[in-house]
């Protein structure tokens, strides 16, 4: 993480990898004025059907957004 940024907006998605679904967060980053710098992004595990990844990408959207407005960051 580059000094002065944040992360402002959480997304998961899921694509389609030799054969296997795998689960990404992109986590768009702004600078210390506001201005967006760049999108982060996390690959997280690979799921062999999609409903499971589409479950996981739920479950790890909702604790990445949780622990993003958690001030005490715990």
């Amino acid at each position: 993480m580059v000094e002065g940024e944040r992360g402002t907006h959480t997304e998961a998605r899921v694509e389609r990898e030799d054969g296997r679904f795998v689960v990404y967060l992109d986590v768009f980053m702004t600078d210390a004025s506001g201005a967006p710098t760049r999108v982060a992004t996390k690959r997280i595990a690979d799921y062999s059907s999609a409903s499971k990844a589409d479950v996981a990408a739920t479950w790890m959207l909702r604790a990445a957004r949780r622990q993003a407005s958690d001030p005490t960051g715990l």
